[in-house]
């Protein structure tokens, strides 16, 4: 069986309810004149329950249903403000459903649907090694696309990536603004499809240093050698800058952070403590001579 996180301490944290999913998937259907045709999907963290459904003239779509203590959620605001971002890499809202039971918030996003994720979890098996090249430059297609928006909130501010650089470097630098782009931020082998690339689930995207998006996925791909070599080879003009060289680091920091926190395999443990030690010394080596 694949190994799935047991806190789920970080659902209640981030303001999610995850009783009575089931229910409430069916009170959404009714609502919205559809029937699910696959069987329910909890997600990793089991916060949103999923499934592919039709419409009475037999159209196929995407329902998502999930509950919040509140309606203003930062989570729930930030993947419906991602609605206003128009293009072929995420699929598009067709209807939505909000209503209230006892004092939690339920949201049903109906959407276009899209290819199955290539993983189920975040890191990277066989599936996402045996991506083609063509699937690695439409991504960099999609998130370079991305970039070009713009929108509210930023993920990772330039003096908290600056105050990281110094604790864990003893390196001053002054990241210039313009290395800020739109990011999705939570981009993991559960948030892309294949074979049409989408990507899903937006509740965390906002501005972030280039690099930061493809060193998480880069980092999630730490056991699979050769799928590394090739995305690297392809955003390298986004991870050989100084600053996409720290935020790389600073994402592969994180997923280690949750490795540790117990909320990705441990397995992912040795082989990302490697990756580190190569980014740490690739960064020292490449850093602005004063």
């Amino acid at each position: 069986m694949a190994w799935r996180p047991s806190n789920f301490e970080i659902v209640r944290a981030l303001g999610f309810c995850a009783e009575n999913l089931d229910a409430r998937f069916s009170d959404a259907c009714d609502q919205l004149g559809v029937t699910p045709v696959s069987e329910p999907d909890r997600s990793y963290w089991g916060k949103a329950i999923g499934a592919i459904v039709a419409t009475a003239r037999g159209e196929r779509h995407w329902l998502k249903v999930y509950g919040v203590t509140q309606i203003d959620n930062a989570n729930r605001c930030t993947e419906i403000r991602a609605d206003e971002l128009i293009g072929s890499w995420k699929p598009s809202l067709i209807a939505q459903f909000d209503w209230s039971i006892e004092n939690v918030h339920y949201t049903a996003r109906l959407t276009t649907l899209a290819n199955a994720p290539v993983e189920r979890n975040p890191w990277a098996g066989a599936a996402a090694a045996e991506l083609p090249d063509s699937w690695i430059h439409d991504l960099r297609a999609a998130l370079n696309s991305l970039s070009t928006h713009a929108s509210n909130g930023t993920f990772l501010r330039q003096k908290t990536l600056e105050d990281w650089l110094f604790a864990r470097h003893h390196i001053r630098h002054e990241f210039p603004q313009g290395d800020w782009r739109l990011s999705h931020n939570d981009l993991n082998w559960g948030n892309v499809t294949a074979p049409a690339l989408s990507i899903l689930d937006w509740e965390w995207h906002g501005y972030s240093p280039v690099g930061y998006d493809i060193g998480r996925l880069i980092a999630f791909a730490c056991r699979q050698s050769d799928l590394v070599a090739r995305l690297e080879q392809a955003f390298a003009p986004d991870l050989t800058s100084f600053t996409g060289r720290v935020a790389r680091s600073n994402a592969t920091g994180w997923v280690m952070e949750g490795v540790r926190s117990g909320s990705f395999d441990p397995d992912l443990e040795p082989f990302l403590a490697r990756m580190i030690t190569r980014l740490d010394d690739e960064l020292f080596d490449n850093r602005p001579r004063v």
